[in-house]
C-alpha cells in the first residue's frame, strides 16, 4: 500500500516518521511531506492524492496546513486518519470552523489515550480508537532510559560568570525544558531563580535550561517580542550558574537533572513519568490559558491531574516542592504515583498497529 504522512509540527511529524519507516520496512510505500513548511505546494499535495490512505498530525500552532490538506483530501475522497501525538492533540478548536470542520470528513482519530475516545467523538470524530501509545513514545523512553544508566551527570559543566566548571556531588540540577512561547518561559524561569535558593544553597545551585525547537515567531510582527523576551531571559539566568547544555540531547540532560520542572503539554513530560523522574509541574493562570491555547479545553494536562508529576499551584509552592523532591521520601511517594497510573505498556511498538488499522480502514467505506 501507498501511505501518505503529513504533520507541521515537530512532535507530529516525529511521530509520522516512526510509522512512515515502519510501513517502510513492512514492504509498504511512504510518502512524507516536509514539516515546518507554510502551504504545502501543489506537487506535495499531488503525492499526497495518490495514496491509499493519508496519516495527519496536528500542530499546536494555528497554522492550518494540516486543515487545508485534509480539505484536499477530502474533495478527492483520499482517506485520511488523525493520529494523535499526545493525548487531546486531535481536538484542537482550529479543526472545527465552517471552513475545515476535519472530525467528520476524517476517516478515524487514533487517540493517544484511552480516556480520549468519547473525548474525540464528543467532539465529531465517528470513528475513535486507542491502538496503545503513540510509536514515538517508546523511542524517547529508550533514550531516557539509555541516559539515565550513562552517569551522564558525571561529566556536565556549569557555568557562572562565565567561568566553566565540573558539576560537583552536592550540587542540585534544577531543569527547565522550555515552550514555544519564550514569555511563558520567562515567568517560570525567574520563579524558580527566586524559589529554588530558598532550599538549596546558591553555591550549590544550578539551573538548566533547553530553548523548545519550535520556539520561534510564527508572524513578522511577532520577532520583535521574541527578542524582547530573549533579553529578558539573558537578565534572568546572568546571575545564577546555569548547566552547559551544549552537544547534548533533551533525554540528556532530564535524566542528569536532581528536579525537573514541567509546565506544558510537552512529550517529555510523559516520558517523564514513565521513567520516574522527580518531576514538579508548575501550573497558574497563565499555564491553564497557555494550555487553552494549545488545544486542552479546560486548560489542564493529564500528566500533572494523574499523578505523573508532584503538581503546585502557583511559585510559592516552587520551593517546598523542590524541598520535597530532593528527599528520599518524596521522590518515593512521587515515583509510586508514577508507577500506579504510569505503568509501562506491554509494548511500545505499536506502528503496526496504526498501519493494520489505517489499512483495514481502505477495504471499507471512510466516514467522510
Amino acid at each position: 500500500m501507498k501511505f501518505g504522512f503529513y504533520a507541521y509540527d515537530v512532535g507530529p511529524a516525529q511521530m509520522l516518521k516512526k510509522i512512515a519507516d515502519t510501513a517502510v520496512t513492512l514492504g509498504h510505500e511512504a510518502i512524507i511531506l516536509p514539516s515546518q513548511i507554510h502551504e504545502v505546494s501543489a506537487e506535495q499535495a499531488e503525492d499526497a492524492y495518490g495514496c491509499d490512505l493519508v496519516f495527519l498530525g496536528l500542530s499546536s500552532f494555528q497554522t492550518q496546513e494540516e486543515l487545508v490538506l485534509a480539505e484536499l483530501l477530502s474533495m478527492r475522497n483520499v482517506p485520511f486518519v488523525v493520529a494523535e501525538d499526545t493525548p487531546g492533540s486531535s481536538q484542537r478548536e482550529k479543526a472545527i470552523s465552517d471552513e475545515f470542520d476535519m472530525p467528520p470528513k476524517s476517516a478515524a482519530v487514533i487517540v493517544a489515550h484511552p480516556d480520549e475516545i468519547e473525548k474525540a467523538k464528543n467532539f465529531g470524530y465517528k470513528n475513535a480508537v486507542y491502538l496503545g501509545p503513540p510509536p514515538h513514545w517508546g523511542d524517547a523512553y529508550k533514550k531516557l532510559s539509555e541516559a539515565k544508566a550513562s552517569n551522564l551527570r558525571n561529566k556536565l559543566n556549569k557555568i557562572r560568570g562565565g567561568k566553566t566548571q565540573l558539576i560537583e556531588p552536592h550540587d542540585k540540577i534544577v531543569f527547565v525544558p522550555g515552550t514555544k512561547d519564550p514569555t511563558l518561559d520567562n515567568i517560570v524561569l525567574s520563579a524558580v531563580v527566586t524559589e529554588a535558593t530558598k532550599v538549596v544553597a546558591s553555591v550549590n545551585f544550578v539551573l538548566g535550561f533547553k530553548k523548545h525547537p519550535g520556539e520561534k515567531p510564527e508572524a513578522p510582527e511577532e520577532e520583535r517580542l521574541f527578542e524582547m523576551a530573549h533579553a529578558v531571559r539573558d537578565e534572568i539566568l546572568k546571575n545564577v550558574a546555569t548547566l552547559d547544555i551544549e552537544n547534548y540531547k533533551l533525554a540528556e540532560l532530564l535524566s542528569a537533572s536532581d528536579v525537573v520542572i514541567s509546565y506544558t503539554a510537552a512529550t517529555e513530560s510523559i516520558i517523564a513519568a514513565y521513567a520516574r523522574l522527580n518531576t514538579v509541574y508548575f501550573y497558574n493562570d497563565t499555564v491553564r490559558n497557555y494550555l487553552k491555547r494549545l488545544g486542552l479545553k479546560i486548560g489542564e494536562w493529564f500528566v500533572a491531574e494523574q499523578g505523573g508529576a508532584y503538581k503546585i499551584e502557583g511559585s510559592s509552592q516552587i520551593a517546598h516542592a523542590i524541598k520535597d523532591l530532593l528527599s528520599s521520601a518524596g521522590q518515593k511517594a512521587l515515583h509510586e504515583e508514577q508507577e500506579r497510573h504510569f505503568p509501562l505498556p506491554e509494548t511500545w511498538n505499536t506502528a503496526p498497529k496504526y498501519l493494520n488499522f489505517a489499512a483495514n480502514l481502505t477495504k471499507g467505506s471512510p466516514n467522510f
